[in-house]
C-alpha cells in the first residue's frame, strides 16, 4: 500500500485531531489572501489550490477541507476533502507537480481518490490514484466524478483482514482449549505426545456420541450398584469433554454472516448503509474467504429510518458503539471507526 493510499484510510476523527494540533502549535504564515477557513482553524494555501477549493465548494456546499502534506514555511498545496457524518475523507485535491512523473512534472490541478485507477502508473505509485489537468473546469468535473461517497462494501473490503484475524484467533483458541480438554480427560496430561489431532478428534467424537446415553443413566441415578468407581469417573470425564465440545461448537460456528455497517448522521436522522457478507463452512468452521466478497455474494442495503433496521442488529451496534476503535468482541463485532462497524450475525440472531 502506498503512503497516499494509507492516508486515504485515515479516519476523519484522526484528520481533525491532527489539524487541531497543527492550528494550536503553528504560527500563521504571511497573509497573501489565499486562506481556507474551517471550523477548526484557518490555514494558508497555494493560490491555485484556493481557487480549486472555492470552485469545488460552489459545487458541493457541504464539503469540508483540512490540510494535507505541507511544505515547511510554504502554503499548503493539497487538502483533504471530507463530509460530516462520513468516517473517511473522499479524497485529496490541490495544485502542484505531485500528479506527474518525478523530474518531468508541471504544475496542475490534481485529484487523488480511492476510486481512481490511473493505469499510466503502476499500483505501487501514488499517481495510480490520481488524475491531473491544467484546466480548472476539467478539474471540477474530475472532482465531481471521483470524490463520491464510499459505500459499506468498499470500506468493508479494506478492513476485512483485521476482522478476519480476530475471528480466526478466537476460533483457534476455542479449538486449542477443546483439544487439551479431550486429551487431559481421556488420555492423561501427556496424551498430546501420543496422538495426532485428527485421530484424537475422531476418537473422542465417537466416544462422546456413543457414551452419552449411558452417561445419562448415571446422572439419573439409574446405574447398577455393582459398577466400578473408575467407570463413573470415566463417564464424568466424557461429560466434561461433551460440555467443552458444545462450547467449541458454539464458538467455531458462531458467526455465519458478517455485516459491515456505516452510519451517517444528518439533520433528518441516521442513515444505515450495510453490506451483508455470508460465510462458508470449512472443516467445521464458518469463514469469510475472499470469494465471499464478490458482488454476487454480497447484499447491499440502505435503511433511512431506525425502525427499518432489524432489532438484533441495532442492539449489537449499540454495544459495538461502546467499544474502542479496533476493539473486537466475539458475538458482537469489531469497531473500525466511530460510525463504521462489523457486526457478527449468529444463526439465532435473525430468528429473534
Amino acid at each position: 500500500m502506498t503512503a497516499l493510499e494509507a492516508s486515504l484510510w485515515v479516519s476523519v476523527d484522526e484528520i481533525e485531531r491532527i489539524a487541531k494540533i497543527y492550528f494550536a502549535s503553528t504560527p500563521a504564515l504571511p497573509m497573501d489572501g489565499h486562506w481556507i477557513t474551517t471550523e477548526l482553524g484557518t490555514f494558508n494555501v497555494h493560490k491555485h489550490t484556493a481557487e480549486f477549493v472555492r470552485a469545488f465548494k460552489r459545487q458541493s456546499k457541504s464539503a469540508k477541507f483540512l490540510p494535507y502534506r505541507p511544505k515547511p514555511n510554504q502554503p499548503w498545496e493539497y487538502v483533504y476533502v471530507y463530509y460530516e457524518g462520513e468516517p473517511f475523507a473522499r479524497g485529496i485535491i490541490g495544485y502542484g507537480t505531485w500528479g506527474s512523473v518525478k523530474g518531468e512534472g508541471r504544475d496542475r490541478y490534481t485529484i487523488a481518490s480511492r476510486r481512481i485507477a490511473n493505469n499510466k502508473f503502476t499500483k505501487d505509485k501514488a499517481q495510480h490514484l490520481m488524475v491531473a489537468t491544467e484546466k480548472l473546469d476539467v478539474a471540477i468535473v474530475n472532482a465531481n466524478t471521483y470524490l463520491l461517497q464510499h459505500n459499506a462494501l468498499e470500506m468493508g473490503k479494506h478492513f476485512r483482514e483485521g476482522l478476519i484475524r480476530h475471528q480466526e484467533v478466537d476460533v483457534d483458541l476455542a479449538d486449542s482449549n477443546l483439544r487439551m480438554a479431550r486429551i487431559t480427560s481421556l488420555f492423561g496430561k501427556h496424551g498430546y505426545n501420543r496422538l495426532e489431532s485428527s485421530e484424537l478428534n475422531r476418537i473422542t467424537d465417537q466416544l462422546v456420541s456413543t457414551t452419552l446415553p449411558a452417561l445419562e443413566v448415571y446422572l439419573n441415578g439409574q446405574a447398577e450398584s455393582d459398577r466400578k468407581p473408575e467407570d463413573v469417573t470415566w463417564y464424568e470425564n466424557i461429560k466434561m469433554v461433551a460440555e467443552r465440545k458444545k462450547e467449541y461448537a458454539q464458538a467455531a460456528n458462531r458467526c455465519k454472516v458478517t455485516w459491515c455497517v456505516y452510519v451517517q448522521v444528518k439533520d433528518r436522522g441516521p442513515t444505515y448503509k450495510a453490506a451483508r457478507i455470508p460465510h462458508v463452512e470449512h472443516n467445521g468452521v464458518w469463514t469469510m474467504p475472499d470469494l465471499m466478497w464478490e458482488d454476487k455474494n454480497v447484499t447491499l442495503t440502505t435503511w433511512v429510518a431506525e425502525h427499518e433496521v432489524p432489532a438484533w442488529l441495532l442492539g449489537k451496534m449499540a454495544v459495538a458503539d461502546t467499544l474502542d476503535i479496533n476493539q473486537y468482541v466475539p458475538n458482537i463485532g469489531y469497531k473500525v471507526a466511530n460510525n463504521l462497524f462489523y457486526i457478527e450475525e449468529l444463526e439465532s440472531d435473525s430468528t429473534t
